[in-house]
C-alpha cells in the first residue's frame, strides 16, 4: 500500500485562482499603499509622480497640520463614544428581539411583519428631522443613536442562527428550572459568540462611518464625528484645487496629502480593531453551517 503524500498536487485551476486573488489583493492594496504614500510626501514629488508608491524625501507635515487645527482629539472622543454606546444599545435590543421571535407567542407573525415593514419603506427624512427636533434631540447624540436600535437585517441574522443551535440544551434547561434570561444568558449568548462578532462589526463600523445623520442632527462642530470632520476636509481639499494661488502657495502641506492623511487617521482604529474580530466574523457569516 503506498503511502499518500502530505503535499498535494497543484494544478491548473489552483494556479488560476491564486492568480485572480493576487490581482485582487493588488487591487486593494495598491491605492491603500498609495494614499499612505502621498500622506507622506512633500507637494514637488506629488505634482512629479501622482502614483508613487514609495516617497523619496518622506515628510509628517501633513499629520502635524491635522494635530494642530485641534479637532482630532474631541473627534475620535466622539466617534468612540457614540460608536460603543450605539454597540450597547443597538446589539442589546436586536439579541432581545431576534430571542423573542424565535419563541411562540400570540401575534408572533403580526409582530415579525410589524420589523419587516421598514425594510422596504421609511417615515422620509423631513418627519425624522421634526420627530428628533420635537423630542428634544436636536444637538444630542442619542439622535444619533436611538433611531438605529433595530434592525430587520440583523434581527434575521440572528434569529436564523438561534433556531439552529440544538432544541435539547433549553429543554434540559427549562427541566432544571431555568427562566427565559437564564437561558438566554447562559445558553443562547456563550453558543453565539461568532455571530454576535460579526453583527458588533457590523454596527461598530456602520457607527464609526456614519456622518450624513450628524450633518442633519449636529450643528456645533466641537460635537462632531470624525467622518464628518473628513467630510469638511475633502470639501476643503477640493475648493484648494480649484484655486491654483492657494495651491502653489502652500508648498510643505498642500490638500491632497492633508486629504490621505485625515482617511488614514479615520480608518486606523477599525483597521486594528478587525484582525481580532476576523474568525468570528467567518464563521459568523456561514449562517446554517455545521457549529460545534
Amino acid at each position: 500500500m503506498k503511502k499518500r503524500s502530505g503535499l498535494r498536487r497543484v494544478t491548473a485551476g489552483h494556479l488560476l485562482i491564486l492568480v485572480l486573488l493576487t490581482l485582487f489583493a493588488l487591487t486593494v492594496l495598491v491605492p491603500f499603499i498609495n494614499a499612505l504614500t502621498i500622506s507622506f510626501i512633500t507637494q514637488d514629488e506629488y505634482m512629479q509622480n501622482k502614483m508613487t508608491l514609495f516617497p523619496k524625501e518622506p515628510t509628517l507635515n501633513a499629520y502635524i497640520q491635522i494635530s494642530r487645527e485641534g479637532w482630532l482629539a474631541p473627534a475620535y472622543l466622539n466617534t468612540i463614544f457614540i460608536s460603543a454606546c450605539g454597540w450597547l444599545y443597538c446589539i442589546t435590543i436586536n439579541v432581545l428581539t431576534a430571542y423573542a421571535i424565535t419563541r411562540k407567542f400570540p401575534g408572533r407573525k403580526l409582530f415579525y411583519l410589524f420589523l419587516i415593514i421598514p425594510m422596504f419603506f421609511s417615515g422620509g427624512l423631513i418627519p425624522t428631522y421634526l420627530l428628533m427636533v420635537k423630542l428634544g434631540l436636536k444637538n444630542t447624540y442619542r439622535a444619533l443613536i436611538l433611531p438605529a436600535g433595530v434592525s430587520t437585517y440583523y434581527l434575521m441574522i440572528m434569529s436564523t442562527f438561534f433556531r439552529e443551535l440544538p432544541a435539547e440544551l433549553e429543554e434540559s434547561a427549562r427541566l432544571d428550572g431555568a427562566s427565559e434570561g437564564r437561558i438566554l444568558w447562559s445558553i443562547i449568548l456563550p453558543l453565539s459568540k461568532s455571530v454576535l462578532a460579526t453583527i458588533s462589526l457590523f454596527i461598530i463600523v456602520g457607527f464609526w462611518n456614519s456622518w450624513f445623520e450628524a450633518l442633519i442632527y449636529i450643528d456645533k462642530p466641537i460635537r462632531w464625528p470624525l467622518q464628518l470632520h473628513l467630510r469638511r476636509i475633502i470639501n476643503q481639499a477640493e475648493s484648494a484645487m480649484k484655486d491654483r494661488e492657494n495651491l502653489m502657495a502652500n508648498i510643505t502641506v498642500y490638500s491632497e496629502s492633508i486629504r490621505m492623511a485625515s482617511v488614514l487617521v479615520t480608518m486606523l482604529p477599525i483597521m486594528c480593531v478587525y484582525p481580532f474580530l476576523q474568525k468570528y466574523f467567518a464563521k459568523g457569516v456561514m449562517i446554517g453551517a455545521v457549529k460545534g
